[in-house]
């Protein structure tokens, strides 16, 4: 089933992703703060929009399984 080679693997990889995630938060983070008020007001609603269509995405998809599985 699985492998110690597997989960080695895997292992190094979900380490690797969260130091790369850090420094591209604290790349953006650093933009933002010396980018001004209105920039960051601007970088926030770009989050929330691009935040919406995936939480849509979520609950429309639960909302589907579990209409499909109760009814």
């Amino acid at each position: 089933m699985f492998s110690l080679k597997r989960v080695i693997a895997g292992i190094a990889l979900v380490g690797v992703a969260s130091l790369a995630y850090g420094q591209g938060c604290g790349m953006c983070l650093g933009s933002a703060m010396s980018a001004g008020v209105t920039a960051m007001k601007s970088i926030n609603l770009g989050i929330f929009i691009l935040l919406v269509p995936s939480f849509l995405i979520i609950v429309g998809t639960l909302v589907f399984t579990f209409h499909r599985r109760f009814h």
